[in-house]
């Protein structure tokens, strides 16, 4: 029986992972889009190492005669279409899927962001379209390009190592809880379980999440109160639900020394039932993905003031 709950926690383990990797907007897509007529086809590219030259490529069909087709780009977040600056793209090949054109951008050092689009103009220079990012229309946002250093491996291999065991962690003490509310032992094994999650969460999280973020965008920890980078908070509150599930059952992970649980044994379960459910929403949430400022603290503090 035993065996099978480590088996099941492991399927889950991968296909949270599984989700955590294909939902993250850090990886590059293959766009399609119609602007004027004109349809764009590439491969976006989201990042590339620091103090670099980047090559952007793009495939256009149904051109106009005489057309020009200009590269611009920018690092002003808020700055309008009209003010990147410009600059003419290489031609490459043919084929049946349009007429190949090719850009460069320089970046800079790790952690800036430079945002793209591309401009096509007639024979005088007047434009006929602005190709921007087509899976953001209607609106018409540019596709954004960030720099990141080179991590050390036993800081990226630290951190993969300690976010794969508190998702084990949690899914195997998730399997343990439908068996644990009539019985002592195994709620024992599933608050264990839950404690093992909290403190790997917090070693991948602070102890290797802040080398992270120091070599792959120079900066340090934004969750909050310090700064509110959605995916530092993300990993802040599955830690934070899961010392709440821990103190929760904390005579029972105790066996008594340190006091009773604050909740009932079926509560308790629920509990760490609760503590997948959390996570899959977290990693359901694309990686990479950022929300103002004023959202971030006010659902931040909502969930602190919601587990205290």
């Amino acid at each position: 029986m035993r065996f099978l709950q480590y088996v099941v926690a492991f399927v889950l383990t991968v296909v949270m992972l599984y989700i955590a990797r294909t939902n993250s907007l850090g990886e590059p897509r293959e766009v399609t889009g119609e602007f004027g007529g004109v349809q764009l086809r590439m491969v976006t590219v989201p990042k590339c190492y620091e103090n670099s030259d980047t090559t952007i490529t793009v495939r256009l069909q149904h051109l106009p005669p005489s057309s020009r087709v200009r590269f611009c780009h920018t690092t002003e977040a808020g700055a309008s279409l009209e003010q990147y600056a410009c600059e003419p793209m290489a031609v490459g090949d043919t084929t049946a899927d349009g007429i190949q054109y090719a850009g460069s951008i320089s970046v800079g050092k790790r952690g800036g962001k430079y945002y793209y689009y591309f401009v096509v103009t007639d024979s005088l220079g007047n434009v006929t379209a602005r190709l921007t990012d087509p899976d953001e229309l209607p609106e018409t946002k540019p596709f954004l390009l960030k720099s990141f250093g080179h991590l050390p491996i036993p800081v990226l291999a630290g951190h993969l190592l300690f976010i794969f065991s508190t998702v084990f962690f949690i899914s195997l003490a998730t399997v343990s809880a439908f068996g644990a509310r009539g019985d002592e032992r195994m709620r024992y094994r599933m608050m264990r379980l839950l404690l093992y999650a909290t403190i790997t969460s917090f070693i991948g999280m602070i102890i290797f999440g802040i080398p992270m973020n120091y070599f792959a965008f120079g900066g340090y920890w934004e969750g909050v109160p310090f700064g509110h980078d959605a995916t530092d908070n993300k990993t802040q509150l599955l830690f934070l639900y899961l010392l709440f599930a821990t103190l929760s059952g904390l005579g029972t992970l105790s066996r008594g020394r340190w006091g009773r649980d604050i909740v009932a044994p079926k509560t308790l379960t629920g509990i760490a039932v609760g503590s997948f459910a959390v996570m899959l929403f977290i990693y359901l949430i694309p990686h990479s993905i950022q929300f103002t400022p004023a959202f971030t603290y006010a659902f931040c503090y909502s969930w602190i003031g919601l587990l205290v």
